[in-house]
């Protein structure tokens, strides 16, 4: 989380410098930006209406888009300033906090079935090819209803870590294996916050947190996805996969090399692995952050067909 900046502007810009520069090229202040933010949020539940809200969610975001400093932002190259040692304490204290309500807020789901089927299909016919029957519904030879299946490896490395340490294949689905998706959860939500607001991650990390914690209770939202439940592999391709992409695929954004290049790479072939919707949506979210760094120069544009 403390990586040095190597050339680039200077760091020592203070804030409210910077803050200067966005509100005298943006037509509406960041504050007042951030007021209007907070309003739509707070109606979504007063409303009720989904549709209305990421409607009205879309146009707010395009007119922040059109309304941004440009120059700013993509001059800017400040990604990697090195994180005080209060907010790596507090980073921490986030992770902690995060292991533990991970292993009490469970909200376990009828998808359990399915997912722990293919744990017991790789405990139960080993000397087999993997993922080829269905245990779900109790019959045997059945194969997968759906191929896309074939290609998870999250449940596989579940049956492989149940089969070595000799510990229930619920234990390390329920308990360790969320415990160490909610670090990976902190860790990388930290590092795609820190390209967002520099030296102060830890407040954007703890509202984030705070965020996913209140909206757990909520079927198919955000927060359900996070800590309630880490144990199902949708939740950690929700998570820690997209947020490790939007992460990676801003460094390379930056710095178009091999290395960046490959990390960017194989974190979106970990989420192939942990989901098959990860095919959709890993590239998608690189896409996305890539198309956002993207000038229309020849280097910009060489950078996101490398990354694409």
């Amino acid at each position: 989380l403390c990586l040095s900046p190597k050339g680039g502007r200077s760091t020592h810009d203070s804030d409210a410098q910077q803050l200067d520069i966005i509100n005298q090229k943006a037509i509406v202040p960041l504050p007042i930006k951030i007021i209007v933010a907070l309003l739509i949020a707070s109606a979504y539940p007063l409303i009720g209406n989904v549709l209305f809200f990421f409607c009205l969610s879309i146009l707010f975001y395009l007119f922040a888009i059109y309304d941004n400093p440009t120059d700013y932002f993509t001059n800017r190259q400040t990604r990697y300033t090195p994180i005080s040692k209060w907010s790596k304490r507090g980073i921490f204290t986030l992770v902690l906090a995060a292991v533990f309500v991970t292993s009490f807020a469970h909200r376990p789901d009828a998808d359990d079935a399915h997912y722990l089927g293919f744990v017991i299909s790789a405990l139960d016919f080993s000397e087999q090819p993997l993922l080829r029957y269905d245990s779900m519904f109790g019959e045997k030879g059945l194969p997968l209803f759906r191929e896309h299946y074939r290609i998870h490896t999250y449940e596989l490395i579940i049956a492989v870590m149940s089969s070595l340490s000799h510990l229930d294949f619920r234990t390390i689905y329920y308990l360790v294996f969320p415990a160490f998706s909610a670090i990976l959860l902190v860790l990388f939500h930290a590092l795609a916050i820190q390209q967002i607001v520099g030296k102060n991650v830890f407040w954007g990390l703890l509202i984030t947190l705070i965020v996913l914690f209140a909206w757990g209770d909520i079927h198919r939202s955000f927060g359900n996805f996070s800590f309630v439940r880490l144990f199902q592999n949708k939740g950690i391709l929700v998570s820690v996969c997209v947020p490790a992409i939007v992460y990676y695929a801003s460094r390379f954004s930056q710095k178009n090399d091999i290395h960046n290049w490959l990390l960017l790479f194989f974190s979106q072939i970990v989420a192939f692995g942990i989901s098959g919707t990860g095919v959709l949506v890993a590239p998608t979210s690189s896409l996305i952050v890539l198309l956002a760094y993207w000038k229309p120069d020849t280097i910009s544009t060489l950078t996101l067909i490398k990354g694409m």
